[in-house]
């Protein structure tokens, strides 16, 4: 099924819209997804937000799943090699939340919403939060950016942006996933955000514990 869908990716004169692909692909797999243009499902939403994913699907008998998934990536000390782990955790969505998702998803028209390349005055920049929806169904797959939406003024799209992320994070209780999720993350220093880095407050006995921990992965990872 996925070899006959029709492949919507946008260019984008600014920079190529491909390389999110690419990222996205390639982050699904190392947080043990599905990479969505593989898939064989009759109808898949995912929403990538900044630590974040939420998604669901149809199965082939009509079934409708969900998942909420939380992912950090250490963060090393500066003259350190880095370890490249990620820590990641997805947590299914029980049948009210999904139901609810799939209303939200028809109700605010989010797929229909174009490529932020396609919208009048909207301003990419650098520094914020990127939020990239893919979706699929049997005949198309489309993947579309959004560069910062509280930063475009009162763009109608921007806002409309902004209250999807807004009412499907409260439906699927991110928050407390994510502050559950992050007490259980080892690393001494994470990422807590595209733009911020949480360290542990730890003994200096719990500093070499840890730095001996990262040298024993990184030997492990040599082939």
């Amino acid at each position: 099924m996925s070899q006959m869908r029709t492949m919507h990716v946008p260019l984008s004169q600014k920079g190529d819209t491909t390389f999110w692909y690419k990222y996205h692909n390639e982050l699904a797999h190392r947080l043990s997804l599905t990479a969505l243009p593989k898939s064989t499902h009759r109808y898949h939403f995912r929403i990538w937000m900044d630590r974040q994913a939420i998604e669901i699907w149809q199965e082939s008998n009509g079934d409708s799943k969900g998942h909420l998934i939380s992912w950090a990536k250490e963060n090393t000390p500066e003259k350190e090699e880095p370890t490249n782990r990620i820590a990641h955790r997805a947590v299914s969505l029980d049948s009210s939340a999904i139901r609810k998702l799939n209303q939200l998803i028809k109700k605010s028209n989010i797929n229909s919403l174009p490529d932020q390349e396609k919208i009048a005055g909207w301003k990419q920049g650098f520094d914020g939060i990127e939020y990239i929806i893919e979706s699929l169904d049997k005949e198309n797959y489309y993947l579309k950016t959004y560069w910062t939406p509280t930063a475009q003024g009162d763009l109608e799209e921007a806002k409309a942006i902004v209250s999807f992320v807004q009412d499907a994070s409260k439906l699927v209780s991110s928050q407390e996933e994510w502050k559950s999720f992050t007490a259980t993350i080892s690393y001494e220093c994470y990422m807590n955000s595209s733009m911020t880095t949480v360290c542990k407050i730890l003994s200096s006995a719990g500093k070499r514990r840890l730095k001996r921990e990262r040298e024993k992965y990184r030997k492990s990872q040599i082939k």
